[in-house]
């Protein structure tokens, strides 16, 4: 007769890590706290690639202008808002992250295959010149 194996080492290792990001703002240093956060978002964007064209199979690159509207739009909100609000951010967020998933949708969600990683990858880099250049940032 098996045992099931037991998950307790996952658990832990689990706790551990949620421990150690929680305590890491209160203690270290800007350059670091930031550095810890530029990692995890783009990890966030590395597991959701992994996940669509690993698991999946479709060869998309749309969830990048997801991604960069979504954080165009929490920037826009805490830089615009006195004193910064967290909650307006992560609604401002989800707000610019449907806008662009309706509009990529509607013109890309009838093509397959090579042409499906064409539209959006011509979506995603033109919300990136868009967002990233400064242009439409408030003063």
């Amino acid at each position: 007769m098996t045992r099931a194996p037991s998950h307790r080492g996952y658990w832990i290792g689990f706790a551990v890590v949620v421990t150690l990001l929680t305590i890491a703002p209160l203690v270290l240093p800007p350059f670091w706290r930031r550095f810890v956060t530029e990692i995890l978002i783009w990890g966030l964007l590395a597991m959701s690639s992994d996940i669509l064209i690993g698991y999946t199979g479709m060869v998309s690159f749309g969830h990048s202008a997801f991604f960069g509207l979504g954080m165009y739009g929490a920037a826009a909100a805490l830089l615009t808002v006195k004193p910064p609000n967290l909650w307006l951010a992560i609604v401002y967020g989800l707000v610019g992250a449907g806008a662009v998933a309706v509009f990529v949708a509607y013109f890309s969600t009838r093509l397959r295959e090579i042409y499906f990683g064409i539209t959006t990858l011509v979506f995603s880099q033109i919300f990136y010149v868009i967002c990233c250049t400064g242009s439409c940032w408030p003063s």
